[in-house]
């Protein structure tokens, strides 16, 4: 319970940031999120948080959606992200550290 909490906090804080900064949220919470579960439930659990704050704009921003390049996006996306998923858990944990760490660096760099 006290992780939860602790991930609410954080990622209220972060969000105010992101707000002022335009910095990827994401991006911001992520280090916090590996720290509280690791690296393998972290990348699962910001894609839901992700999501989750991005669907209640939905139903304001619709009617400036283009549906057509977005059904092709999510045609490719959506097999993408099961073959991503499957290479993912079956990756040795060091590796995907190392490899998040040198995203990181690469991004602030």
């Amino acid at each position: 319970m006290m992780q939860h909490l602790t991930f609410f906090l954080v990622v209220w804080c972060l969000s105010a940031v992101s707000i002022k900064t335009g910095f990827g949220r994401g991006l911001l919470v992520l280090p916090v999120l590996i720290s509280l579960v690791g690296p393998h439930q972290a990348v699962t659990m910001i894609t839901a948080a992700q999501l989750t704050m991005v669907l209640p704009r939905l139903p304001f921003q619709a009617r400036h959606i283009q549906w057509r390049p977005v059904g092709r996006f999510l045609s490719g996306d959506a097999a993408g992200c099961v073959i991503g998923a499957a290479m993912v858990s079956g990756l040795a944990r060091a590796p995907v550290n190392r490899m998040i760490g040198i995203a990181f660096l690469g991004l602030v760099l």
